[in-house]
């Protein structure tokens, strides 16, 4: 619990239900705990921890660029 208030610890799995000390603890330092049952399926437990991020800046394949109408490209050799 000390680890929990201390900031040391952002996530918690565990396989039995959550006692009130340790709900109140991760509540006020915002750890995330899980304490549902395990799944045999680890593609469906990892979605506990995965955070997927996707940055994409592209040009529309047809043509059509909107906003970026106007922006200045480089001269097609």
């Amino acid at each position: 619990l000390e680890n929990i208030r201390d900031g040391k610890i952002d996530r918690i799995r565990l396989v039995e239900p959550v006692t009130p000390d340790l709900k109140e603890v991760s509540a006020i330092s915002a750890t995330h705990v899980i304490d549902t049952p395990p799944l045999a399926n680890g593609r469906l437990e990892l979605l506990h921890y995965l955070r997927e991020v996707s940055i994409c800046i592209e040009y529309h394949r047809y043509g059509n660029l909107g906003i970026r109408e106007g922006e200045l490209r480089k001269p097609l050799s």
